[in-house]
């Protein structure tokens, strides 16, 4: 493949893996499964813009071209595995949804990557993985197989955790994990045995491309009218936050809904409702930081997720999510008003709540505040 044909299988597969990024980083207060899938995208971004450069400076003229030919295949070399070992986190949290076992992970995982980028780095002197010549010429070194040996071990291991596990995997998932590194298998062999194509991650590209429309759908999500997550990423968000609760370490949540929603669709039109629901997501959202998720549950009802574990801040959270309604409704000319009923609390791990149960314990903290206004 000549420079040009490289650099544009680059970019095209950068621009895909760019347009998802951008579609999910719209989540707000991510689980951590999406968390992880980010990071391979991260990942692979990175390493799309580190090949480019490895080939753009390779045979450079002068003295400045043959340091960057050095750097940038070190850098290549030494982020390379990545993806494999994010690969690994993810297929694993989507089998057993355990936030402390990927982090047990790391034991395994640290290991792999710091002998990679050890020899990475010896290969400055070495050449053990590759070397440039004194023409400024790339060439691989003499261990070279040791390096994609280390990503193939995650892969392989990672495929027979699959296959091992499955029937602890949704069915629709199944396939796309196990197909996961194919392309990328499929890219890399190719390169290896046909010095000059680039193909490693324009496939690893393919392949995220694969999850993301399979697995990691933005819609799957999301609520269409509001924007909002969805009760399915709350029940997921929720579970995962309850499993990670300790004694000094919790969470908050609001439990809230519009009042008198059903007087507004009945006098003014459900659009008029629909708009007023959007509303309410906007204020929500102005109140809250970036990493708060704000889910609907359905109806006139939605729930808050916060990382705080203080009574005070949580109650300062409810009195700008009140004063913001308020100011909206001096601010607008609409024929309604945006007015919220909250059930509001901080876990209590020792309570042993489930999702369930902590659920139905703001529902009924919210339902009580709204028959005292009623009252």
């Amino acid at each position: 493949m000549d420079l040009l044909k490289i650099i544009e299988l680059n970019i095209f597969a950068f621009l895909i893996l760019l347009l998802i990024y951008i579609r999910e980083n719209k989540f707000k207060g991510q689980a951590t499964v999406n968390k992880i899938f980010m990071y391979i995208v991260y990942a692979t971004l990175i390493l799309l813009v580190v090949d480019s450069l490895t080939w753009v400076f390779n045979k450079g003229p002068n003295d400045f071209s043959r340091v960057m030919n050095w750097f940038f295949n070190f850098l290549l070399y030494a982020l390379a595995p990545l993806p494999a070992l994010l690969w690994l986190c993810y297929t694993d949290y989507q089998m057993f949804s355990d936030y402390y076992r990927i982090k047990k992970l790391k034991y395994f995982l640290w290991p792999l990557f710091l002998l990679n980028l050890l020899i990475s780095f010896m290969s400055l002197n070495l050449g053990w993985f590759f070397y440039v010549d004194a023409a400024n010429v790339y060439h691989r070194g003499p261990y070279f197989f040791i390096h994609p040996a280390l990503s193939y071990s995650v892969l392989i291991y990672t495929t027979f955790l699959i296959l091992s596990k499955r029937k602890q995997i949704r069915k629709k998932y199944y396939i796309s994990l196990l197909l996961f590194p194919l392309p990328i298998i499929i890219g890399s062999i190719l390169q290896m045995f046909f010095y000059g194509l680039a193909l490693n991650w324009a496939s690893a590209a393919l392949a995220i491309l694969i999850i993301y429309f399979n697995i990691q759908d933005f819609s799957l999500n999301t609520d269409y009218l509001t924007g909002a997550s969805n009760r399915r990423l709350l029940d997921i968000y929720l579970k995962e936050k309850i499993g990670r609760s300790r004694g000094n370490k919790s969470f908050s949540a609001i439990f809230i809904d519009l009042d008198k929603l059903k007087q507004i669709n009945d006098s003014l039109g459900h659009h008029v409702g629909d708009e007023a629901l959007q509303d309410m997501v906007k204020i929500l959202h102005f109140c809250l930081r970036s990493d708060d998720l704000v889910a609907r549950l359905g109806g006139d009802e939605f729930c808050i997720i916060m990382d705080i574990d203080d009574k005070d801040k949580l109650l300062e959270v409810v009195e700008r999510i009140k004063q913001s309604a308020s100011d909206f409704n001096s601010r607008n000319k609409k024929p309604y008003e945006v007015n919220f009923s909250m059930g509001y609390d901080i876990y209590d791990y020792s309570s042993g709540m489930n999702a369930e149960d902590f659920m139905k314990h703001l529902d009924k903290l919210m339902y009580y505040q709204k028959n005292q206004r009623c009252a």
